[in-house]
Formats: C-alpha cells, structure tokens, sequence
C-alpha cells in the first residue's frame, strides 16, 4: 500500500496570488486544525511506515523521496487570515493569508508553491477532512445515551351542553315506567278482588321531574401541571453494526487520501510538463534569435558582395528572403516562449511572470532495469491504495448485512423528578426474524462487489505495468536520440563556421550559409527537443510509479544540462548562451573585410567543406533518423552547381588580385 498523506490542515494550503506589488494570498479551510486520532487511522499509519522502510530498504539507488507522510513538519506563523481575490478568475474567496512566491522559481520551489496554490488540491484535502469528521462523529454511537426531560402543561376546557332532548327522553321514559306500575298493581289487586279504576290515582311525574331540569348546561374547567425526569439508554451488543459503520468510514478516508495522492502525483507531472516546456521554448526562441543574427549578418556582407559586383541580383534577393523568414521564425518563437511562461503562470497562480531556473537536463547513464520500475509501481502507486480501499468498503458492508441476522441488546431506565418519584428501568433484546431487507440479497450483493473490486485490481495491475514500460522505453528512446543528435549537432556547426568563412573568401555563397544555419538550427533544435522528451518521459515514469518526487533525484544526478535564460543566484534577467562569443567572433571577421584580400590566408575551403560533407553524410546515414537524413541530403542536393559558383568566385577572386 502506498504511504498515505495524513491531512492535518494548518489552515489548509490553497494560495491565491494577487497584483504583483501585493504578496499571494493563501486561503483556510476556516482557520481550524484537524486533530482526528482514530485507531483505524493509527493502524493505517503504522502499516504504511513499515512498508516505506521495505520499499526504501530495495532501493538503495534512489533517495528517500520527499512525501508528506515523510517531511517534518516545520511549525510556522501563519499570518492574519482575511479574504482574497483570485488573480485568474477575480472570485472572491475566504480564509486567505499572504505568501510569497519568488518570480525567479526552480523545480522544487515551483513543486512547493504548487501544493500551496492549487485549487484542486485544497477541494482534496477538504474531502478529507470531511472523512475524517464524518468518521469523529459515529464514535460515540454506542455510547449511553443520557438524556432528561421536563414539561410543563397548562389547560382551559369550556363547552355549553344542550339538556332539551335529555328532558324529554327523561319525562316519556318515567310516564312509560308509571304506566308499567299501574298496570301491574292493577292486575295483583283484581286478582283479590278490588278493582282500580281506569285512571291512575297518581297524576304523571315524567313532565313535573324534567321541567325541573334546565335546558342548557355550561361545562368549564382549568389545570396545569409540572413534571420533569431523566432517562438513559445504553447498547450493550449491537452485532458489529457500530465497528462495520466505522470500518466503512475509516475505508472512506482512505479512499479520500488515495484520491489526493493521484490528483497530487497528475499536478507535479503536469508542473514538470509546463516548467520544462517553458524551458524549450526559450532555448527555441535563442536559437531562433542567433540564427536570425547569423543571417542578418550573412545579409550585410552579401550587400557588400552584390556591391562589388561578386554576387548576382538572385543571390542578393535570395539573402533577404533568408533574413525576413529567419526574422519571421525568430518572433513566432518568442510568442511561443511567452505563451509557455503564461501556461507555467496560470498554474501556480500569478500575475507575474514565472521565469524557470532549474535547466533542461539528461542522464546519459542507462537507466535502472524495466523489473525495478514496475516493483516500484506495485508498492507505491494510489491507484491501488484506492482498490484497497474500495475493497475495504465491500468488506465492511458485507459485515453490516452479515448483522442482520444477530439480535441486539440494549439497557433503558427512566425516573421522574418529584418528592414520590415514580421510576422503570430494564433491558431489551430485538431480533428481526421476517421483513424489511432480504438479508441473503445484501450478503450476495457485498460479495459481488468484493469479487468486482479484485478483478479491478488485476485489469488496474496489468495496465500500470504496461504503462511502467511505454513510459521506461519513451526514456531510453530519448537518451538514444540525444546522444545520436550529438554529432549531427557538432558537424552542422562546423559546417556553418566553413560556409561563413567561404563565403567571406567568396568561395559561397549567402545561400550556402543560410542552409548550413539552418541544418545546424534544425539539429540544435531537435537536440533541445529530445533532452525534453527525456525530461517529460522521466517525470511519466516517476507518476506511473507513484513517486513523483524522485524526479528531483534524476536532476541531481544529471551529467548534461542544457544551457538557460534565467539564473537563480540574481534577481535580475541573465542571459547564458554559448553562442554569443560565435557571434562576436563573426562581427569581428566583418569588420575585417575591408582589408585587403591579398594579405589574407587563402585555405582550400572547397576541398575541407567537401570533406566536412562527406563526414556528415557518412555518420548521420546510421544515427539519425530518416527526417534528419533527409534535411541533410537536402542541403547538399546540387554538389556541382555549387562547385561551379564556388570556381567561378575563386576565379573572380584572382582576377581581382591580379589588377
């Protein structure tokens, strides 16, 4: 498992840059440190430690990497937190603090300013953290539960109650009743002999007894009362629903932690990306600008020339396509170069310019075997600390549905509070036989999703090996180029310096050096291009095997860097390019061309370009790739018109000093 970041914010890191004569800003998650100690996060931390130390203990080539799990905390003083303004999108964001990112920037201050900055990282973090609080909180789901309780109660009932009917069912029902009694004292008295008459003697009651009777009845009562109590329930077996709810958090973390650590390792790759890019297109713009001198100058001497009448109006105009075209390449160049420092701008979040220090570098050293790389890939990337993790979570879930089927039991009490209290107490046991979820369907459920995250592990495994080796081969490949170019390199200068002095014998012509400049600019070029690829391809590889960071390693120990624009021992702009001392050296034969050609050395400059020629032909015909081939061919298409002119300037040149 690869070691995770454990994510204690001290107010969390996302920095906002703002104007330039204003310090960036760094934004908080609302000023507070998350202190979160859980025995899963512990057990976790432990694991990850003691897998570092056997990942370290194989690699005895590479440097401990640099990681958060690994870095000391230094404590610093965080400045007042206030609120900010984003430089790119002008939103306003909260919990921002000042921090300063210094414009002249190498890698690994650029690496550090980039965990600062992001926005994306910040959201990262903040999702952990909102893991971790969500884990805080289920830990106290199973403790006693404690509560009290108090009420008070007051209530006013009034209602007027109709008596009318009542009265009369009362009266029929005590006539009825009369009538049945005098009926049957009646009956008892014939039979001795007496005889009652008709009419009874006693008058009807049921009329006099209901008109003392009202006809209506208002009803109205009051009370109120006071009562108060405490109570508690505490859960004395839950079944390991409480240990699964907190395994499925703890593995939620993980997953959140895992997450981080990719999105991390993508932005140091696409820093490097951006950084280094920047870095070539500036050596691009260099180049472009030195060639635009050489052909600048190269334009001045053929004026001279065509003035003297030693080169044709073909020529001359041929020399001042040269010279717009290279002027034309040289600003297409410099727009680039800035649009690749903008890029490099907008992704550590500035209104200034960025300006990169750390210069584009290669190993000619072969690198270590295929095997080592992919070992590495197995141990240490998050993309299998996230399966784990989702494997974590089956595993869990599958444990809260195995549950189901186990009772729980649980321990209640309640007491009022009063001078005769009156109090229940006692303990409950439930156990869900039928209903609610089939319990056979979840188990079979989280089961499927173990067997599914295991597959995915496997298919995740194979792609990552393959992805170690495209990425290991694309490194070796771009030694390979480099080293090839290196000659192509060296015998197109030589070249160049021989068609300049031939020209200035009058033995070329301005488009002979125009094509040596240029097969010389496109082999620099491709040189620069292929130390690039070796750099973009390193930091690939490093991402593929979850350690980003060791990137920094291979720049240490590095035996070619290229040269760049901007140093970092100065605040001011320096330019460090070899061929400045190249270009002196040819303003300085110009100035030199007013003096009188019969002093000057005549060397056969014929016969050592034919054999310059010929060297480069012969050694880039099993080096260099067919482009390269091609372009060289190109410059030497037309050998015998070419040694016509130059016959035809050397016999100009003796006709000249013989007069």
């Amino acid at each position: 498992m690869t070691t995770m970041k454990k994510i204690n914010l001290l107010p969390t890191i996302l920095v906002i840059s703002t104007i330039a004569s204003v310090s960036p800003l760094c934004l908080a998650d609302d000023g507070s440190v998350t202190n979160v100690t859980k025995q899963a996060n512990s057990k976790q931390k432990n694991i990850n430690q003691a897998q570092t130390e056997r990942t370290n203990a194989q690699q005895p080539n590479v440097k401990p990497i640099a990681d958060a799990s690994t870095t000391k905390t230094i404590p610093v003083t965080t400045p007042p937190i206030t609120v900010a303004i984003d430089p790119v999108t002008n939103s306003k964001v909260t919990n921002a603090y000042p921090v300063k990112i210094p414009s002249l920037l190498t890698l690994q201050q650029a690496q550090k300013a980039l965990t600062q900055v992001s926005p994306k990282l910040a959201a990262e973090q903040a999702n952990i953290q909102a893991k971790e609080w969500q884990r805080e909180a289920v830990e106290t789901v199973d403790d006693p539960l404690v509560f009290a309780r108090a009420s008070a109660t007051a209530y006013k009932v009034r209602r007027d109650i109709d008596l009318s009917q009542t009265k009369q069912n009362l009266a029929n029902g005590i006539d009825q009743a009369q009538s049945r009694l005098h009926g049957r004292l009646a009956s008892r008295l014939g039979q001795l002999g007496i005889q009652l008459p008709s009419n009874s003697i006693i008058p009807p009651l049921g009329n006099a007894i209901a008109d003392k009777l009202p006809d209506s009845y208002e009803f109205s009562r009051s009370d109120q009362s006071i009562s108060a109590g405490v109570g508690f329930v505490y859960p004395l077996y839950t079944a390991g629903r409480v240990d699964a709810l907190e395994g499925v958090l703890d593995a939620r973390t993980f997953e959140a932690q895992a997450q981080s650590k990719m999105s991390e390792d993508q932005l140091y790759t696409l820093l490097v990306e951006r950084y280094f890019n920047a870095q070539l297109a500036i050596i691009a713009a260099a180049l472009r600008k030195d060639a635009f001198h050489t052909i600048e100058q190269t334009d001045h001497m053929a004026q001279r020339m065509y003035e003297e009448g030693f080169i044709s109006l073909v020529q001359r105009m041929e020399a001042q396509s040269a010279l717009a075209d290279a002027q034309s390449e040289f600003v297409k160049a410099r727009n680039t170069s800035r649009l690749a420092m903008m890029s490099l701008q907008r992704l550590l979040r500035t209104t200034y310019r960025i300006k990169p220090t750390t210069p584009l570098f290669i190993s000619t050293k072969p690198l270590q075997g295929l095997d080592y790389y992919q070992n590495i890939a197995l141990k240490n990337h998050p993309a299998l600390t996230l399966l784990q993790a989702k494997r974590e979570q089956a595993e869990q879930l599958h444990q809260f549905s195995d549950t189901q089927y186990k009772p729980t039991v649980s321990m209640f009490g309640y007491a009022d509070i009063d001078t005769k209290p009156s109090w229940v107490a006692g303990v409950s046991a439930t156990w869900t036989f039928t209903g609610g979820l089939d319990k056979s369907a979840l188990l079979s459920s989280s089961n499927a999703q173990i067997r599914q995250v295991d597959l995915s592990a496997l298919e995740v495994k194979d792609n990552l090996l393959l992805l170690v080796e495209k990425n290991w081969h694309d490194v070796t490949n771009a030694q390979a180029r480099y080293q090839a170019l290196q000659t192509n390199v060296n015998l197109s200068y030589k070249v160049l310096e021989l068609r300049k002095l031939g020209m200035q014998e009058g033995v070329n012509t301005a488009l002979d050096v125009v094509q040596a400049q240029t097969q010389y600019l496109k082999a620099s070029t491709e040189q620069a291009q292929a130390v690039n690829d070796y750099v973009q391809a390193l930091a690939k590889l490093m991402e593929s095997c979850g350690t980003p960071l060791a990137f920094n390693d291979y720049i240490a120990k590095a035996d070619v860097r290229l040269p760049q624009l901007y140093q970092q021992d100065t605040s001011q702009t320096k330019v460090s390019r070899a061929k400045v001392s190249r270009a002196k050296a040819s303003q300085q034969n110009l100035s030199k061309q007013d003096v009188s050609r019969q002093d000057a050395p005549k060397p056969d400059i014929v016969k050592q370009s034919k054999q310059v020629d010929e060297q480069l032909n012969k050694q880039t015909e099993s080096a260099l790739t067919d482009q390269v081939l091609t372009s060289n061919q190109a410059m030497n298409q037309n050998p015998t018109k070419q040694m016509l002119t130059n016959k035809t300037s050397t016999n100009r040149i003796e006709k000249r000093n013989n007069e």
